[in-house]
């Protein structure tokens, strides 16, 4: 990927990245990512990324050098933000259960603020080729491996049950990273019910796992 050398220091994992710089690339990343989930990766132009975050095309390249680019920055830092985020509340957490908890409010709470996100990375990942590709894809697959390790430890918590751990976890993420499609203009469900209700759901299916 040929980031720019600050770029490519704020897109490294692990890395410590300049605050004032995250602040500027957030807003960058932010209204980009409201074009390409309107009007879709192929009718988005940089032009009109560029009208919506009131920078010149010139200030907009100073942070990607093509639309490809730019798309894997919004799925690469989407993805980054929630490992950190995860990986830091369930740092010293040791029960399966209360670590499916967290993985649920994290991936909830990042979505509904950020939900243009995620219908670029639920609808855009194919959109990428070669290394782009595999940067985010290894990311991704990160995280599903994060959420099977802990699926894969609750069920297997119950001998009688017959659920597939990579089954069940594909049906984790098939219900987290759809609510965009239902969420927008339900006023009054919060984040709390919503993670109150998916867990009551999945849990209890878990759990009766015949």
């Amino acid at each position: 990927m040929n980031v720019r050398s600050e770029n490519a220091g704020a897109m490294n994992t692990g890395q410590e990245k300049p605050k004032k710089f995250d602040v500027k690339l957030r807003a960058v990343l932010d209204s980009a990512a409201k074009v390409i989930a309107r009007d879709g990766y192929e009718g988005a132009s940089i032009r009109q990324v560029a009208q919506e975050t009131g920078l010149s095309l010139a200030g907009l390249y100073h942070y990607f050098s093509s639309k490809e680019e730019l798309l894997t920055l919004i799925q690469y830092h989407t993805f980054s933000s929630l490992l950190d985020s995860l990986d830091a509340s369930l740092s010293k957490e040791t029960d399966p259960l209360r670590k499916l908890e967290i993985l649920v409010d994290n991936h909830f709470t990042f979505f509904t603020t950020h939900m243009d996100d995620l219908k670029v990375c639920a609808y855009e990942l194919e959109s990428l080729s070669g290394e782009n590709f595999e940067k985010v894809a290894k990311l991704r697959r990160r995280y599903y491996d994060v959420a099977l390790e802990i699926v894969k430890t609750i069920v297997e918590r119950n001998p009688a049950s017959k659920l597939d751990p990579r089954l069940t976890t594909f049906s984790l993420f098939g219900m987290l990273n759809w609510i965009f499609m239902w969420y927008p203009g339900q006023k009054k469900i919060t984040v709390e019910r919503m993670r109150e209700q998916l867990l009551m759901l999945f849990l209890g299916g878990i759990s009766g796992g015949c």
